[in-house]
């Protein structure tokens, strides 16, 4: 699983794919400068939960340095953070900059989707379905799909989409399940614009045969 991109709604903080891209084309001395101030906001805001995200931030998508992001990302994650914990979260369930522990991370999710992030949510949801280092509950799963895609997750939205028309943790039911494919497919999901397409009723065509020239010749008027 790829790493949850840190500056969009779905994930930690806000923004687009656009600014971590733009962020990987500094040069070295660009890079060196911002190190610099972050380094000097440090000394002035060391307790800064927002900071120090940040910097946990700057350490896993910019330089890549897991272990040092997991650092940072505790600190603020001990200061509730919620964007912190999810980040740490992740960190623990796929190993980077840290043991791997499915139970610990999917503990990490819990907390953080409890403080109403909404990408936590999403993660947590499928941890209790899927049984992520912890036993499998559907029923819990449901609702905190339902809550992330209630807060507009269009993963979640899509995802509650295909509960309903499986069936799985509620009742089976077409009506739902196209709603929130709908409301997915807005915001671009592509498998929710697919299911929509699968599962809409195609237009019956009706084609009027000609008559036949029997009774073409029936109604000739010599």
């Amino acid at each position: 699983m790829a790493a949850p991109s840190f500056f969009t709604t779905q994930d930690p903080v806000s923004s687009s794919g656009d600014v971590e891209k733009k962020i990987k084309s500094f040069h070295q001395k660009e890079l060196t400068h911002v190190q610099s101030m972050i380094d000097r906001l440090l000394l002035v805001m060391p307790q800064s939960p927002t900071l120090l995200f940040l910097v946990g931030y700057w350490n896993q998508r910019v330089t890549e340095e897991w272990t040092e992001a997991v650092k940072w990302l505790s600190r603020s994650a001990g200061l509730k953070h919620t964007g912190a914990m999810f980040s740490l979260a992740w960190c623990t369930s796929n190993g980077k900059g840290v043991a791997k522990n499915k139970a610990e991370g999917t503990r990490l999710y819990m907390t953080a989707a409890q403080s109403g992030h909404v990408a936590a949510q999403y993660y947590f949801a499928e941890a209790l379905i899927d049984g992520q280092g912890i036993p499998s509950d559907v029923g819990q799963g449901v609702h905190w799909y339902m809550q992330a895609a209630k807060n507009g997750d269009g993963d979640a939205q899509y995802e509650v989409g295909m509960l309903y028309q499986n069936g799985t943790g509620v009742a089976k039911d077409p009506n739902l399940s196209m709603m929130w494919f709908q409301h997915a497919a807005n915001q671009g999901h592509a498998d929710a614009k697919r299911e929509m397409i699968k599962h809409t009723p195609k237009p019956v065509s009706v084609t009027t045969n000609p008559p036949s020239n029997g009774v073409l010749n029936f109604f000739k008027i010599n």
